[in-house]
């Protein structure tokens, strides 16, 4: 049975809608300090995600940590297939917001209401920077990329396995 939709705005956005499995912490994000690059796993010791894979999700955060070493570190998580399909802040600095656009990473910001303690880890998203929306419990209606764990165009069900089509998974699927 498809979860109920429920939708979040954004104060500011970037990038091509995508539909992913998000995976949410309530802690920050910092991808060149809480992340093993080589992997795409949190690999901060005491991360609310550690031990979790960020590649092909949307990953939905309080906030993003670092400065100018964290655009690098974007882009080349992306060039390696491990980057997130998306990132979801409450809030973040500019030059994070200029990693993710050099590197072609979707990117919402300054969510209403706040999306963390209501989204569970594994929940089917959709993230819209066009209309400044995320969306929750709803399939991709065409326009949308599905890409890494997302679920793919044309899935009839929320309850359909996910797919990983966007190459590497580098950890564990979702619980």
């Amino acid at each position: 049975m498809p979860e109920s939709q429920i939708v979040f705005k954004a104060a500011g956005g970037y990038g091509p809608i995508v539909t992913a499995r998000c995976l949410v912490s309530s802690d920050a994000f910092s991808p060149r300090y809480d992340l093993d690059r080589a992997t795409g796993v949190i690999s901060r010791r005491g991360h609310a995600l550690e031990g979790q894979c960020i590649a092909g999700t949307v990953l939905v955060l309080p906030a993003a940590k670092g400065g100018v070493a964290a655009g690098w570190s974007l882009y080349t998580l992306k060039d390696a297939g491990l980057a997130p399909v998306a990132f979801v802040f409450s809030t973040v600095n500019p030059v994070f917001i200029q990693g993710a656009v050099h590197a072609g990473i979707s990117i919402l910001h300054g969510m209403t209401p706040d999306p963390i303690p209501v989204l569970v880890s594994g929940q089917m998203c959709v993230v819209d920077p066009e209309r400044l929306e995320l969306r929750s419990g709803q399939l991709a209606t065409g326009g949308e990329q599905s890409l890494g764990l997302g679920l793919p165009l044309g899935a009839q069900s929320l309850d359909d396995e996910p797919s990983n089509a966007g190459g590497t998974c580098c950890a564990e699927p979702l619980d």
